[in-house]
Parts: structure tokens; C-alpha cells; sequence
């Protein structure tokens, strides 16, 4: 993976005609080359440059002075600018505008969290990426269609009760196209069901809709 930014060709050289040592091998390290390669694939360096001055907080990074209401405050001291683009370490700093598309870079093809993770730590770097990546792929309408089915956990049989009111459940189904919200208690004993429509959910409107239910049901509690 890390090669691919380059072009060459394997050639084998036998080990008594390959007398290179390593300062020879040891090549000069230049911060454009690694700028450029840190670059995603289909997203030029200018383009990431010019969305960087238009980004409030890679600007303040880029003048030298940056507030403490920066998203990056806590994180200056990692971060370093190379040829008008800051960087994370090896990782450059992608602008708030072309974060949704870097995203989108790294989960081509479709890849889980943790592949699409790992594609994006290779390169880039912002706040909160990682929670952005699985937010995306959480979200992907084609992974969830494709994905595995999650496994149903098997029915549990519950204890029937000695009598009727003794065990309830309830719960909260809405809200509806109309705004209201549906009540519903179930009786464990006879599998008898009250429902109450509620036009809003507060402890207040459910204390009064058990106590119409229990009114009703005629049930003594205390």
C-alpha cells in the first residue's frame, strides 16, 4: 500500500554484483514527497491547499496564531505545516469541506469499520475521524442491505403468573404521522391489552394512563 504512490521496476541483481551499502541506499528525505504521497488518491494537493485557507481552524494553524475556541487547540503541539498544509505527524490535516469525501475515499468498496479505519489512519488525520468513520459505514444504505443479518436471540419462555395484574409489561410505540404516541400495557397472566393514545410522552401523562388503566381493570395496588 505504501508503495503505490510510486513507479518502478523489480530487477534482481545477484549478491556479488550488488555492492550498494547502506548510506548509498539511504535516500534524502524531502518534505514535498512526503506531502504529496500523504495525499488521498482522487484528491489533489491543491485542492486540499486551498480548502485549507478557507478553514477557520487550519488558518489559524497556517498564521501561527490559533485561540483557544480551535478545534485543533489541544492538539497543536503534534501538528506541523509542510508546504502550506498541516499535518498530524505523517497524517495531513484534511479541511472541514473535504472531510465528507475523504470518508467516502476510504470506504470504496464497501469495507467495514475496521478496514475503513485503517485505510484513513494511513494518510489523513482530523477530530474525531474515527467516530466520523463509523458513523459513515453505520450509515451506508449498500452495507446495510448486503451486510450480515444479525442473529435473533432465541424466544425465552417467562414464568405464567398465579393470577391476572400480578406481572405487566409496557411500553411506548411513536411517535405517528399524526404527532401521538401509543401506550400499551399487557397483562402477563390473560395477555389482555389496555392502550392509551398520548398526544406527548412525560412521566405525568404515563402515571395518569396507568392509573386510568388500573381504574378500569378495577387492580388493587398499593
Amino acid at each position: 500500500m505504501r508503495l503505490q504512490p510510486y513507479t518502478f521496476k523489480v530487477k534482481y541483481k545477484p549478491g556479488p554484483q550488488n555492492a550498494a551499502d547502506c548510506l548509498s541506499r539511504l535516500s534524502q528525505v524531502q518534505d514535498e514527497t512526503t506531502a504529496q504521497n500523504a495525499v488521498p488518491n482522487a484528491m489533489t494537493f491543491k485542492m486540499i491547499k486551498d480548502s485549507a485557507n478557507l478553514d477557520k481552524d487550519i488558518k489559524q494553524i497556517l498564521n501561527g496564531k490559533i485561540s483557544k475556541s480551535n478545534n485543533l487547540f489541544r492538539f497543536q503541539e503534534e501538528l506541523s505545516v509542510v508546504d502550506g498544509c498541516t499535518f498530524k505527524g505523517s497524517r495531513i490535516v484534511i479541511p472541514d469541506r473535504l472531510r465528507k469525501q475523504t470518508l467516502q475515499l476510504a470506504h470504496e468498496g464497501h469495507q467495514g469499520i475496521v478496514k475503513t479505519k485503517l485505510r484513513l489512519r494511513e494518510k489523513v488525520w482530523w477530530p474525531g475521524i474515527d467516530q466520523h468513520a463509523e458513523n459513515l459505514v453505520k450509515s451506508c444504505r449498500a452495507c446495510q442491505v448486503v451486510g450480515p443479518v444479525p442473529k435473533q436471540e432465541p424466544i425465552k419462555r417467562t414464568q405464567l403468573p398465579d393470577g391476572p395484574w400480578q406481572d405487566l409489561c409496557a411500553d411506548l410505540m411513536g411517535p405517528f404521522p399524526t404527532g401521538e404516541y401509543v401506550f400499551v400495557v399487557v397483562d402477563y397472566y390473560s395477555r389482555w391489552q389496555e392502550v392509551a393514545i398520548l398526544k406527548s410522552v412525560t412521566t405525568d401523562k404515563i402515571i395518569r394512563s396507568l392509573d386510568m388503566i388500573f381504574l378500569i381493570t378495577e387492580f388493587q395496588y398499593l
